[in-house]
């Protein structure tokens, strides 16, 4: 096989496969993944430790009572269309439903975020509360 400087080479016969990524390629993914979880949810690692060290009691519920997550999630899912969809020479194996499923899940938290903000601003009782709390929890672990 000869390299085609990405993650896909292609065989002598011209068959696209994926190759193994390099460690080199690990580690920077992973360099990555953790600069993105801890810059991109600091304000959720700030508010809790800010909040233990003032000797308060710090539930799930406090982080997503109003949609944080759903903005956080927006925030990093947004990203994966510039990186995936961008023309690369080598091509990005499975662009299409990658692609797909990030528009989904982008799509999701912004409705989620929309509806609990709604839901916050009418008066109680005007609207079924169909994004509880109990639903607003499950929501941020899927997103």
């Amino acid at each position: 096989m000869e390299p085609n400087n990405g993650i896909m080479d292609r065989r002598a016969d011209g068959v696209l496969s994926i190759r193994r990524p390099t460690s080199e390629e690990w580690r920077l993914s992973a360099g990555w993944l953790i600069a993105t979880i801890v810059g991109g949810l600091l304000p959720l690692w700030g508010s809790y430790l800010m909040l233990k060290l003032g000797g308060e009691s710090v539930f799930v519920a406090d982080f997503v009572s109003h949609g944080e997550f759903a903005l956080y999630s927006a925030s990093l899912l947004a990203p994966v269309f510039f990186i995936i969809l961008r023309e690369l020479p080598a091509g990005f194996p499975f662009r299409l439903w990658i692609g797909l499923v990030s528009v989904v899940l982008l799509l999701i938290s912004a409705l989620t975020f929309g509806c609990v903000f709604w839901i916050d601003r009418v008066p109680e009782g005007a609207v079924a509360p169909v994004l509880n709390v109990e639903v607003r929890i499950v929501l941020s672990f899927v997103l």
